[in-house]
């Protein structure tokens, strides 16, 4: 459904807060190696400015400017300026608050990121993206598609271990909450690293490394997980069955562009989604999650106790929680679905009993 809305309808939504904070934290460290920061307190400073920038849309340029309206907030420091290429967070949330408390955070990371690596090696590779093919698994008549992939490499580093041998390593900076040690089984199962190896690998087998990797290095050692809150790396690995997995993964979404199946997936990652208001206008089936309104805005779920009419609640809950029905100004997916030339089950026969009547398939003969 995100693939339909991004590159079918080609919406365009305001990103959250978290996704925009996390590309300005890459694009920070990539001049960490471009630039010769003289300090901790100078890389910090250079993400605040950065940081103040990237809220308001100042970097933002050509026709993705179109259409920017920037909001200023008053604070109790410097005026923020919020452009409207940022999705409001929901609720009772204090916006200035917010976007400062990124800020802070941010300028931790780039303080603690220079202390950790300033007088380290460079990787060999930053933030580069490459496009190849993938092999599918084969069908049944034995053919294997081709899926076009862009991986962009956070960073890949080359170092020589004790007994003089070069190794590689691939890493991606992470900027999200919690302890990375207690996310083992997403890390260890995450068709993005799976898809880094493979192309990692893939990469050095159709010559494209070559000059940039030594040749004895044929696969990368570890992939790196840099959670750059608390500085923490956690390795993770792949071997074939993760390439399998990801393999079916890349036959299933490129069946289901091919047959036009984009059906909305709900649940509560809804939240971490930019495409809510879209998917609410476009949805198919359901009509969107209930919860989102044509114009974007969150409505309030309704709460109930055992102190109120339980039964009253039971006969209006329905009519007021219903999403079956569409509502004025929404589109639907025009899907045309062929009628069957002849139906494979005759009507019900009815047989009646004593005490009930019984319906029964007859098949034809």
């Amino acid at each position: 459904m995100a693939y339909f809305l991004k590159y079918v309808k080609h919406e365009k939504v305001p990103a959250g807060i978290n996704l925009v904070f996390g590309k300005a934290v890459h694009r920070m460290l990539d001049l960490f190696y471009k630039k010769n920061y003289k300090s901790p307190e100078s890389f910090a400073n250079s993400f605040k400015y950065q940081w103040f920038r990237t809220c308001s849309g100042e970097d933002i340029r050509g026709r993705a400017r179109d259409g920017l309206v920037v909001t200023e907030y008053p604070s109790s420091k410097n005026p923020l300026r919020i452009g409207s290429h940022i999705r409001p967070p929901t609720g009772d949330v204090d916006i200035p608050g917010l976007f400062f408390g990124y800020l802070y955070i941010g300028k931790k990371m780039m303080e603690d990121f220079y202390e950790t690596y300033k007088n380290r090696p460079s990787p060999v590779i930053r933030e580069k993206s490459f496009e190849l093919d993938i092999l599918g698994h084969p069908n049944a008549f034995g053919f294997r598609k081709k899926h076009k992939v862009v991986v962009i490499f956070d960073r890949i580093d080359i170092f020589q271990d004790m007994n003089g041998q070069w190794k590689a390593t691939i890493g991606d900076y992470k900027t999200d909450k919690g302890d990375p040690s207690k996310k083992s089984f997403q890390i260890h199962r995450h068709p993005q690293f799976t898809l880094y190896s493979m192309a990692f690998r893939q990469l050095i087998q159709e010559g494209r490394l070559k000059g940039i990797i030594p040749d004895e290095i044929k696969e990368e050692s570890a992939i790196l997980y840099f959670h750059m809150r608390d500085g923490k790396i956690v390795p993770t690995y792949r071997d074939e069955t993760d390439f399998d997995y990801a393999r079916s993964l890349c036959d299933d979404v490129a069946d289901g562009i091919a047959c036009k199946r984009f059906t909305p997936f709900y649940g509560f990652h809804c939240n971490l989604c930019d495409y809510q208001v879209p998917c609410e206008n476009y949805s198919h089936s359901h009509g969107g999650p209930r919860i989102i309104d044509l114009e974007g805005k969150i409505k309030e779920a309704r709460v109930s106790d055992w102190e109120e009419d339980f039964q009253k609640f039971l006969r209006e809950g329905r009519k007021q929680s219903s999403y079956l029905e569409p509502q004025i100004g929404q589109l639907e997916l025009q899907f045309s679905i062929p009628k069957p030339k002849s139906s494979l089950f005759v009507p019900f026969a009815e047989i009646k009993s004593e005490n009930q009547k019984q319906k029964k398939f007859r098949f034809p003969k």
